[in-house]
């Protein structure tokens, strides 16, 4: 596939942007609107979640480039195999069930999935190394869940919430 004279940088991360997994068109998305608008099938909405995912993913990739004190104060970089954790639990738990998470850096060289939607916010915290991850998070009736995923059916019971919560 090549890419139009637009295409966004994915080369660089930018700390300073809340939002920088959140473009809004990258050149998967292109690809996908350049499909005929009469196509309207079950097909066209899973592509176009496969691409929404894909996208996500692809603006996460610079975070490893995030070496120690990548921002002047210290802060360890990014491991590579945190951030393929991360992507392990959403591939294994979520896939396209749910729009994609915000990938973010997070303290201590974790990374971050974070989901938010009238109904509800998620946050699950991938620490480096072997440590279990952790998960918050509240619905719109203010019910909350949270605590440490030990397991694979933990990690299941997590998306099931995600995708429950509030309906």
């Amino acid at each position: 596939m090549t890419c139009p004279a637009k295409c966004p940088d994915f080369t660089q991360w930018d700390s300073k942007d809340d939002e920088w997994n959140r473009e809004k068109e990258s050149p998967f998305e292109r690809v996908a609107g350049s499909r005929p608008t009469w196509v309207k099938s079950r097909t066209t909405f899973v592509w176009a979640s496969v691409v929404r995912l894909m996208n996500a993913v692809q603006r996460a990739l610079p975070i490893t480039g995030l070496q120690n004190d990548w921002d002047g104060e210290g802060s360890p970089g990014y491991a590579k195999e945190t951030l393929e954790k991360a992507f392990e639990f959403i591939m294994r738990n979520i896939g396209t069930a749910a729009a994609p998470p915000q990938i973010n850096p997070g303290d201590s060289g974790s990374i971050d999935l974070y989901w938010q939607d009238e109904n509800r916010y998620l946050l699950i915290n991938f620490p480096p190394g072997h440590d279990e991850p952790s998960y918050y998070g509240e619905d719109r009736f203010g019910s909350t869940t949270g605590g440490a995923i030990k397991s694979t059916s933990m990690g299941r019971q997590v998306a099931a919430w995600l995708l429950e919560a509030g309906r």
